[in-house]
């Protein structure tokens, strides 16, 4: 006899929005960011999405693998986010 939950069983793909902190109910979001694409047992993903931390992902988008690829870092993400920016917010080099 099988003891898993059906719940358990099926998955959602979100997509992470905002991250207030690194676990919510339990759940460690240490090893993503912001517009990272999961996928979750149902259950967790649609916590996200319900607390507004996550939007549901339909269609084929890249997933990333936490195994394969290691957390970037704060000064990788503000990289990142300044890449685009106006020269205004950049700092001088």
């Amino acid at each position: 006899m099988c003891d898993l939950q059906p719940a358990a069983l099926v998955s959602v793909r979100i997509k992470l929005t905002r991250k207030l902190s690194n676990a919510l109910n339990d759940l460690d979001l240490r090893p993503y960011s912001v517009g990272d694409v999961i996928d979750l047992a149902a259950p967790s993903g649609e916590m996200l999405v319900a607390e507004g931390w996550a939007e549901r992902v339909v269609g084929p988008e890249s997933i990333r693998d936490s195994a394969d690829e290691r957390p970037r870092t704060t000064r990788e993400r503000l990289n990142e986010l300044l890449a685009d920016a106006p020269p205004s917010l950049k700092r001088p080099k």
